[in-house]
């Protein structure tokens, strides 16, 4: 249940954080959106740059998540540092969290290769 996104050649796939992260997470991140008629995201290395300033910038704002030894297969324990984020910041934290693991799986996907297709659900 939920909507979800994928690498076109399976690369790496997962679900929106609900009530969090809309279908447009890599717009908001700097990315430029493919084809209209279904959210799908065409990035090259040319768009690393891109990615790797989203995630610099969420790791200035959230240095913790630093410490998190993150891969695309796993991403368990920035969800368990979401679940535990104080209430007051939750929000405005879980929309950068969420954006974060997205742009990071793109961005590790792009250092093993050229090109890469990520389609959203709507």
């Amino acid at each position: 249940m939920g909507r979800h996104y994928n690498a076109q050649d399976g690369e790496f796939g997962g679900q929106f954080w609900f009530g969090i992260q809309d279908s447009l997470a890599l717009t908001d991140i700097g990315i430029d959106e493919a084809e209209p008629s279904f959210t799908e995201y065409r990035m090259s290395t040319a768009d690393s740059p891109t990615l790797e300033e989203y995630i610099e910038m969420v790791e200035d704002k959230i240095p913790a998540v630093k410490q998190l030894h993150l891969t695309v297969d796993d991403m368990h324990p920035l969800w368990n540092f979401a679940n535990n984020l104080e209430e007051a910041s939750n929000k405005e934290n879980l929309k950068l969290l969420s954006n974060y693991e997205l742009a990071l799986k793109c961005y590790l996907t792009l250092k093993t290769q050229d090109e890469l297709v990520v389609q959203c659900e709507l």
